[in-house]
């Protein structure tokens, strides 16, 4: 796409070859010289040089308009003129008044004739950069009486390209900006007044219509104050970052702004309840957008997001005032104002209208039209609302005069039908005994479905109870943990089968053990464990490997293999943590990996921690991913514990809130130095304590470990 436009512009430059670009004459009694149609050439530099000599090599060609407006090229722009200075004014100055340009380079020749750059700028630069005081760029050109120079600007920017260069004497720049600056201020005056209008009614009324309204001008004027340079001027000079995110972040805010505007002024929950779901789409397109911003300064999502947000509204501004709310005229109105100025900005930014005069500032025209429209409308919505409450206050008196009337002629009718009605409940008794006859009945059915629900419950519980001897029989015995390993084990189901499991062996001249947390828990998670411990025990005992790296590698791929994952899009996994304990020389050390699960142990009354590697056991498998791998050399007494999440995210407490990590850890390191079966009691103990009443959350397993140094 970017080498078809670059082509597209080489082919319009080419069609005007014949036109040969003329010096610029400064004479005695000019004071601005804007450039003309053929008066400096322009070259796209799609290879991106960087060196003046290489890019004076290359087919420019003169400009066939005043101005030209590029659009989004996304290559720089290279411009060069002549300029000839027959003036006896030594101090002009080149002017390109376009505020959003990434950065602005202008060389020149030195006296021995070689090419140097003499200033660079732009937005994305710090603004001490600049040479002079502008929120737009302006460059002394430095050209003595008589002499005539030839200059390159080179223009680099994500945002449209526009040329709008001009020639100017010191103080002529100086009175233009005085005017500019003036126009700005009333108009950042206009939208603070409406600001600060709007913000007295809302505290007034508590109306949240003029509270939204004040967030929507509020953004309106952290856009136009960076559109206009000002904020990188006086606020963000020396964060040129800042004020590339500052006014892309504030259109998607005004977007979000405008739309629960729209929303409650509108009341599109009564006339136009479809628009509804759009709006929140709209708003998560922008908040989606400002996210984007973060991501990539040059993304163009504001933009497209306002290019639809804006004439949703409209639409739905014209189809509630279809549907009877007299409020959305001014509403309508506003937009037409504002969408027209945004139509043209957008026109003359991608080059079909010009990038020059009024053209540059009708989206400001616009804004403020908008915002004084809208404040009317709302204050119109506040005259009809007082109306409507004034009717209906008079309607209210009118209908007090007559409901005496007819609250007695209510009261005598009421009387006649309770004592018809108490008639007919004399009658019915009958029929009220038979009811109850067949409630009867009816309730003996229910008796007998609940004994065999009752019945079903009990041979479900019996073959999961069944399972459990199953699940047991397949993971070690804590006899054989506290003899091979001198530990315990805390191990809690959630319900009757565990989606936790441990595992235990033991390898020529290691001992292996691992704690493992299944996807899911009761029966679901315990068929996770028969396969986590079958993977393992074929690692291990099969293929003989014994490094936790090694076997949390093989595991990811045989579990994906056996559950088919590439197929059967089955996410089912597990987070465990390994460890292999080993005598290498004099010294004990153990070997930890996991995945999820972290290793704690404690030493000199201090806890440690080694974090997993964050990708579970399961599903799709990452290219070139490997477990870490961590060693630690036992040169004191230290507790190890391998654990799931389940102890540490029940609720329970004073609060019923959630255990937390950092309360285990604290618990761990008090604990560390009593017995290992006082350890277990504790945990045990602590946990119901903190439980109470609540529902246990998920599966418990902690083991510890002491292992002390040989």
């Amino acid at each position: 796409m970017l080498q078809k436009k670059i082509y597209l512009i080489l082919l319009l430059l080419s069609n005007f070859h014949w036109l040969d670009a003329q010096s610029i004459v400064l004479t005695q009694e000019q004071t601005s010289r804007d450039f003309e149609a053929g008066e400096f050439y322009l070259y796209p530099d799609s290879a991106f040089l960087q060196k003046v000599e290489a890019v004076a090599q290359k087919p420019f060609a003169p400009n066939q308009v005043a101005v030209p407006s590029l659009g989004y090229v996304k290559v720089p722009i290279w411009v060069r003129f002549e300029v000839e200075n027959q003036s006896s004014h030594t101090d002009w100055v080149l002017h390109y008044n376009w505020v959003f340009s990434d950065t602005v380079e202008l060389y020149a020749q030195d006296a021995k004739g070689i090419w140097q750059l003499k200033y660079r700028a732009g937005y994305t630069l710090p603004f001490q950069n600049r040479p002079l005081d502008y929120p737009s760029l302006a460059y002394p050109l430095g050209l003595e009486k008589g002499q005539k120079a030839t200059f390159y600007v080179r223009v680099w920017s994500a945002a449209p390209i526009g040329l709008p260069f001009s020639i100017k004497r010191p103080e002529t720049l100086q009175a233009e900006q005085r005017r500019a600056d003036l126009l700005y201020g009333i108009y950042f005056g206009t939208l603070i007044v409406m600001l600060l209008y709007n913000l007295a009614i809302w505290i007034s009324l508590r109306d949240r219509s003029y509270l939204y309204y004040t967030f929507t001008i509020v953004s309106t004027l952290a856009i136009f104050s960076s559109i206009s340079g000002y904020t990188g001027q006086f606020l963000f000079y020396d964060y040129p970052k800042v004020n590339a995110y500052f006014a892309k972040v504030f259109i998607g805010l005004i977007v979000i702004t405008t739309v629960l505007f729209a929303n409650e002024f509108l009341n599109t929950k009564k006339y136009a309840p479809i628009f509804v779901k759009i709006f929140r789409l709209m708003m998560l397109l922008a908040g989606i957008s400002i996210l984007h911003v973060f991501y990539d300064t040059t993304s163009g999502w504001s933009n497209k997001v306002v290019s639809l947000h804006t004439p949703l509204l409209l639409a739905v501004g014209i189809w509630v005032w279809y549907k009877g709310n007299q409020a959305a005229r001014f509403f309508v109105l506003a937009w037409s104002f504002y969408i027209v100025g945004g139509l043209i900005i957008t026109l003359s930014n991608s080059g079909v209208l010009p990038a020059t005069g009024i053209y540059r500032h009708l989206a400001e025209v616009g804004s403020a039209l908008e915002v004084v429209l809208l404040s009317l409308a709302l204050s119109d919505r506040y005259r009809m609302f007082k109306k409507e409450k004034e009717e209906a206050q008079k309607q209210a008196l009118l209908v007090t005069e007559s409901a005496k009337e007819e609250l007695e002629e209510k009261v005598k009718q009421r009387t006649k039908e309770i004592y018809e009605k108490n008639e007919e409940l004399i009658a019915s008794e009958e029929e009220i005994r038979q009811q109850a006859d067949e409630l009867m009945y009816t309730l003996q059915v229910v008796e007998a479905q609940k004994s065999e629900i009752e019945k079903k419950n009990e041979n479900i519980t019996a073959s999961i109870t069944y399972a459990l001897r199953i699940q047991n029989a397949i993971l070690p015995k804590e006899a054989d943990l506290q003899t091979q390993l001198n530990g315990f084990v805390f191990f809690k189901p959630k319900d009757i089968v565990s989606g936790d499991f441990y595992w235990f062996a033991q390898k020529e001249n290691c001992k292996i053990l691992a704690v493992a947390d299944c996807t899911g828990h009761g029966v679901s998670g315990a068929f996770m464990t028969m396969i986590g411990n079958n993977i393992l025990n074929q690692i291990v005992h099969d293929l003989h490997i014994y490094e936790p790296d090694l076997i949390l590698n093989k595991m990811q791929f045989l579990l994906e293999k056996t559950l088919s994952q590439a197929e059967s899009k089955v996410a089912d996994g597990m987070d465990i943590a390994i460890i292999k304990i080993e005598q290498k020389a004099a010294q004990q050390v153990v070997t930890y990996s996991g995945a999820m699960n972290p290793l704690y142990y404690v030493q000199n009354q201090e806890l440690k921690e080694i974090k997993a590697s964050k990708k579970p056991i399961g599903g799709k498998t990452l290219q070139n991913f490997s477990y870490q791998r961590h060693e630690i050399k036992i040169e004191t007494e230290t507790t190890f514990y391998l654990l799931s999440d389940g102890f540490q995210d029940q609720f329970g407490g004073a609060d019923n809130k959630k255990f937390m990590t950092r309360n285990l850890k604290k618990l761990l390191v008090e604990i560390e130095q009593k017995p290992l079966s006082e350890q277990k009691d504790i945990l045990a103990t602590t946990f119901e304590d903190w439980k109470g009443d609540e529902k246990q959350t998920d599966d418990v397993c902690i083991v510890g470990l002491k292992i002390a140094p040989k």
